[in-house]
């Protein structure tokens, strides 16, 4: 037995999936969501319970879940000024830019490994700009 304070630190919430056909729904978030409180763990946003039975799979309820998990979210950790959230549908530009360089290898094989990704059986030679 653990003492009922060991998680007071701890802020969580939990999200489930599962199938509502199944007797034990969500059995295994459920348990953890109160086992977590038993110990004295501080929910800071409510259990989602996602089914695969519900019209649009479990994505039905982690969707709007999702929504109310990132306000709660910035409510306890506001983004700093002078940053803002970008759009949903905003791409954010890439921290590196690679281009295919050639070895002069036909076999696209690379004698340097450490100027090569592996990727299965093949090596491809790489270079950052």
């Amino acid at each position: 037995s653990h003492p009922p304070n060991l998680l007071r630190n701890i802020r969580f919430s939990v999200f489930g999936l599962g199938d509502s056909h199944y007797r034990q729904f969500n059995y295994a978030a459920r348990r953890l969501h109160k086992r977590l409180l038993q110990l004295g763990a501080h929910e800071f946003y409510r259990i989602g319970l996602g089914d695969d039975q519900h019209d649009f799979g479990f994505e039905g309820e982690l969707d709007p879940w999702m929504e109310g998990l990132w306000e709660a979210l910035l409510a306890i950790h506001p983004i700093p000024d002078g940053l803002t959230i970008l759009p949903d549908d905003s791409m954010p530009e890439p921290m590196y830019r690679s281009r295919v360089v050639s070895t002069g290898a036909r076999s696209g094989t690379s004698s340097s490994a450490s100027s090569s990704s592996s990727h299965g059986h093949f090596k491809f030679p790489f270079a950052h700009e």
